[in-house]
């Protein structure tokens, strides 16, 4: 599954509380989806990769302190 929407989905069927930070990482999908396909998507502006980075380094953080 590639879809980060619905593994946060998922985790929260599970009773995973999603911090707020985190929750916008289904955003992340289409960059995925641009590295796979390019030429297919809009260009990335240096705020939407600015935000991307953020949100990607929100979700890292929070995955770390699940896993320890």
């Amino acid at each position: 599954m590639h879809d980060l929407g619905e593994l946060l989905d998922g985790l929260e069927e599970c009773g995973e509380h999603i911090p707020e930070a985190v929750q916008n990482a289904d955003q992340l999908t289409v960059y995925a989806t641009q590295a796979r396909y390019p030429g297919v998507a809009a260009v990335v502006t240096q705020a939407d990769h600015q935000e991307a980075l953020d949100v990607a380094e929100s979700v890292l953080l929070w995955a770390e302190a699940i896993v320890r």
